[in-house]
């Protein structure tokens, strides 16, 4: 898995990404699928920071959260939280609907065909 932390209006030293790397490696935790977690971190406005966090899952719908916070380690801490709920629901809804490929050949197998 692979994690790209990247800024806007301005930088982060190595030690803040190393931190970010290391908070969201724990989503691996929640979900083996995950293969790359992008992070853009905005500090363009003066009294705010917003993260922006991007999950990619394989065979899944990417997970995406947006948040503002006070400094850059309370928005990673408050948008892992929230991505760790919706990782955890998406794996409770996977397992109760088929995949989307046998949905659609099921569906095709049921139609009668003229011919």
């Amino acid at each position: 898995m692979q994690i790209v932390v990247s800024t806007r209006h301005g930088e982060l030293n190595r030690g803040i990404q190393e931190q970010i790397r290391v908070k969201l490696q724990k989503l691996l935790r929640l979900c083996e699928r995950i293969t790359e977690i992008d992070v853009i971190v905005d500090l363009g406005n003066h009294e705010t920071v917003c993260v922006e966090t991007q999950v990619f899952l394989e065979q899944a719908a990417d997970v995406v959260v947006a948040v503002d916070g006070e400094n850059v380690m309370t928005a990673v801490d408050q948008a892992q939280h929230k991505l760790a709920q919706q990782l955890r629901k998406q794996k409770r809804t996977a397992r109760r609907s088929p995949p989307v490929r046998e949905a659609a050949w099921d569906g095709m197998l049921d139609k009668e065909f003229d011919g």
